[in-house]
């Protein structure tokens, strides 16, 4: 998602017919995108919230069927990451790439730009390093290529 900015109030002159059915082709998308990532982000602390309870010692010898469908949820560890330009600290940085359109069509610098600042984003997220240290991964350096055998990989 990407909002550039329109400058709309900056004129006398209204934008065009063109520039209005851009804009409001867009603005679904980015509602869309906010309502999706609050959405995972709810149905992630719900699930934590059911398995919690379905753990409790409160429920531990539960026979009541209608209880133990109300706390029905997937046992599994959900983790809602936001990989959005919002996260990204640099004013100049985050105006670059919001400026860029959405579309299939974009330079090879634009979208080497896009991918770093995901890979920035990404490293960046709370929720990201969560996951990595749940499941036991970490990042570490790679070495030095000095022309031996390892640099041909």
């Amino acid at each position: 998602m990407s909002s550039p900015p329109t400058h709309w109030d900056e004129s006398a002159r209204p934008p065009g017919t063109i520039r209005l059915l851009i804009q409001a082709s867009g603005s679904p998308i980015e509602h869309y995108s906010y309502e999706v990532v609050e959405l995972s982000r709810n149905k992630q602390a719900r699930w934590q919230s059911l398995r919690r309870l379905r753990q409790s010692a409160a429920f531990v010898g539960n026979q009541d069927p209608a209880m133990a469908d109300e706390l029905k949820g997937p046992d599994l560890d959900s983790f809602a990451i936001d990989a959005s330009f919002a996260a990204l600290r640099d004013n100049a940085e985050f105006d670059y790439r919001n400026s860029l359109p959405t579309t299939f069509v974009l330079s090879g610098e634009a979208v080497d730009c896009l991918r770093a600042a995901a890979g920035t984003i990404i490293m960046a997220s709370p929720e990201f390093r969560r996951l990595l240290k749940d499941v036991g991964v970490r990042f570490v350096a790679e070495p030095p290529t000095t022309g031996g055998p390892a640099a041909a990989y």
